[in-house]
């Protein structure tokens, strides 16, 4: 198993690309501004066996995806990136590897190179995923938003 923190200008981007595309119909690349503070902001985490990308994740500071409806939960947001907590916008393993045990290696991975990490999880499974792996719940759904905030700090 091996790890690496790449950019969004390295090659390997294409191989995670190409994972993301499998989940989010939406096309992962077209999210993300080609501007320089993007570039320079944004670390890509992958997790590699066999020379394969198998996932990754993609941490940033800014707010590029992920949008509350809830205001509590958006303010929130914002104050926990204002205070040194990088926002996690994607997390994911490919589907012929999930339910092995490599979704936990890669978070504790980017938790040993991260000291605040924020969240959102969607799905009350995904949400225990987190928790398992050392995360708290910072809120949880509302009436007009199914989103949960969670957070992870050292």
């Amino acid at each position: 198993m091996e790890y690496q923190k790449i950019g969004l200008l390295d090659k390997k981007i294409e191989d995670f690309v190409s994972i993301c595309n499998e989940f989010w119909p939406r096309s992962f690349w077209t999210i993300f501004k080609k501007d320089q503070q993007t570039i320079d902001d944004t670390e890509i985490y992958l997790i590699i066996k066999e020379e394969k990308v198998i996932g990754g994740a993609v941490l940033n500071t800014q707010k590029l995806v992920s949008t509350y409806l809830d205001k509590e939960k958006l303010q929130r947001r914002n104050q926990l990136s204002k205070t040194g907590y990088k926002g996690c916008s994607y997390f994911v393993i490919s589907s012929s590897h999930r339910g092995q045990g490599f979704g936990s290696l890669l978070i504790n991975h980017i938790q040993s190179q991260n000291s605040k990490i924020w969240l959102r999880a969607l799905k009350q499974n995904i949400e225990n995923f987190y928790l398992k792996n050392g995360f708290k719940l910072e809120m949880n759904t509302s009436e007009n938003d199914p989103q949960r905030l969670l957070t992870f700090s050292k």
